[in-house]
């Protein structure tokens, strides 16, 4: 594997049996975007005796971006032959540091990709005489994010509790923050949340999940991935302000909602009721590009009973490589004393 900006070096060996007419050997170095889409189309047909058919028409659309490709010449024979023996041609290229991981998502029937391959390649004289290729495929991962954290703090918001979308149950205020949006595969983040309850419902649990989302289109149609790539649950029982009121309460407290909204805000200032949180190890990078995009969001959701409304808050967040370790500054040691 090798990092973008970084440098991709190697070797290519060339064992030739015979003498072979040739005139040069070089790499070829490619990077795509690939999406394929699979959709569908119906058509309703109705006989004479007026009975209806639909047909189901499976179609199939395709779209490429080439992200880079460059030719490195690594020898050629001026005499146009090669003659038998092994033969041995190191190389070394420096890769643009813009460059997206590597990654591939399925769904609805359709798949997309972000591919790297390296094909070395004897030229080979002759019309009717095919150059003699091998191809590897190459695994790049993005540049490092910026090793300083990017936090996020969302205040706390007030949602009115509906039941069925229409009895007013009170309100439930609710705001979290995370210690970094920028994260990277394996990477653990705090995420700290504070709720004060004044509805007349029960919270059941309140969790943290990033959600991860890829969309690949071609031709005007699009195919989509969802999964969760990380997820944790607040334990209910230390979980302060959760309990419900009575109703003559829900009431009253609306009065007092500015003052909530405060201490709310100085709980989550004062670091208190975290949990961490840990990005999965397979989770795709964060990229918008011309044919696929894979974006995360971040939720923080408080679950009521059924038909209830469902209090929830949205983060954005950005997956990537994990950021380099910041190196610690030398501290100069003292010299004895003697004497």
């Amino acid at each position: 594997s090798v990092q973008a900006g970084g440098t991709l070096s190697g070797t290519v060996f060339l064992r030739v049996h015979k003498t072979t007419d040739a005139n040069t050997i070089q790499i070829i170095f490619t990077g795509n975007e690939y999406s394929h889409v699979h959709y569908t189309t119906s058509h309703t047909t109705t006989d004479a005796q007026g009975h209806s058919r639909t047909q189901v028409n499976h179609h199939h659309a395709y779209a490429n971006r080439t992200l880079i490709k460059f030719d490195l010449p690594l020898a050629s024979f001026p005499t146009g032959i090669v003659a038998p023996g092994d033969y041995e041609f190191p190389f070394s290229a420096t890769l643009p540091p813009g460059l997206p991981t590597s990654m591939s998502a399925f769904g609805d029937g359709g798949r997309c990709s972000i591919s790297y391959k390296l094909k070395a390649r004897l030229h080979r004289r002759g019309w009717m005489t095919r150059d003699t290729t091998s191809t590897r495929s190459v695994l790049v991962h993005s540049m490092p994010l910026p090793p300083s954290p990017l936090p996020f703090y969302a205040p706390p918001q007030t949602v009115s509790i509906k039941s069925c979308c229409i009895l007013d149950r009170g309100q439930i205020h609710i705001g979290a923050g995370v210690d970094d949006t920028l994260l990277g595969r394996g990477q653990s983040v705090g995420v700290g949340v504070a709720i004060q309850n004044e509805s007349t419902e029960k919270l059941e649990s309140v969790s943290i999940t990033i959600l991860e989302k890829v969309v690949w289109w071609a031709a005007g149609h699009h195919n989509r991935s969802y999964r969760k790539i990380a997820t944790s649950v607040w334990n209910m029982d230390t979980l302060a302000g959760i309990d419900k009121v009575s109703s003559a309460g829900a009431s009253s407290l609306k009065e007092k909602s500015t003052e909530t909204l405060e201490t709310l805000a100085a709980t989550l200032l004062a670091g208190q009721q975290r949990e961490m949180l840990t990005v999965a190890l397979d989770a795709r990078d964060s990229y918008a590009g011309s044919v696929l995009r894979t974006t995360h969001r971040c939720y923080v959701m408080s679950k009521t009973p059924c038909c209830m409304t469902d209090p929830q808050l949205e983060i954005p967040v950005r997956i990537g490589t994990r950021p380099l370790p910041v190196e610690e500054p030398e501290t100069g040691r003292e010299l004895p004393t003697i004497g």
